[in-house]
Parts: structure tokens; C-alpha cells; sequence
């Protein structure tokens, strides 16, 4: 059954996907295929990841919507859960990208 939940979520979902295209799109220029994939990795995760809703138990929100609601439209909002989120996932994804193309550098320099 769709609740409105989840139709919230597929639509989130949706859209990373669509930004992720269109970060493709709008990176082609860039030469350096790490910076590129970081870019287009990056954007979609930022977009998604999910940080509990102050105030509403179990569910699940993207970080970035609940730090933008929490810090303008709330007096007293909760923006630390969604900052820390955020920074986490950031520090992942580059680190992921780093080690990927760090790793596949190595493989071409050495001698099978």
C-alpha cells in the first residue's frame, strides 16, 4: 500500500536519479575522471541520505530537506542530526572515490 511516506520517498528517489543525469550532463567538460565522478556521486548521496524528523519518531527524511526546514522555518530547529549526516556521507563518498581511482592508479603502474 503507497502512503504518502513512501510516495514522498520515490519521489526523492526519482529525483537523485534525474540530478545524477543531469550532474553528468553538466560535468562532461571536466577531464579529470575522479573530479567527475565525485561530482556526479556526490550530488544524488547529499540529496538522499536520510536523518530522522525531529519531532515525528521513526520516520526518515533527506538530510538536506530537514536541515533547510529545521534552520529557517523553526524557531528552536534541530539542524545538527542533518549537519552531522551530511558531513558523514560527504567524508564517505570522497574517501570511496579517493581509494577507488587511488586504487585503480596503482593497478596501471604495476607490472603483472
Amino acid at each position: 500500500m503507497l502512503t504518502p511516506y513512501l510516495i514522498a520517498w520515490a519521489v526523492a528517489i526519482v529525483a537523485g536519479v534525474g540530478l545524477a543525469g543531469v550532474m553528468v550532463v553538466l560535468t562532461r567538460f571536466i577531464k579529470m575522471p575522479s573530479l567527475r565522478a565525485l561530482i556526479v556521486i556526490l550530488t544524488p548521496v547529499l540529496f538522499l541520505v536520510p536523518v530522522p524528523v525531529p519531532l515525528y519518531e521513526g520516520n526518515l527524511a533527506p538530510a538536506f530537506m530537514v536541515l533547510l526546514v529545521e534552520g529557517l522555518f523553526q524557531a528552536e530547529g534541530q539542524i545538527e542530526p542533518a549537519v552531522r549526516v551530511l558531513t558523514l556521507a560527504a567524508f564517505a563518498v570522497i574517501g570511496l572515490v579517493v581509494l577507488v581511482f587511488g586504487v585503480a592508479k596503482l593497478r596501471r603502474r604495476t607490472p603483472q
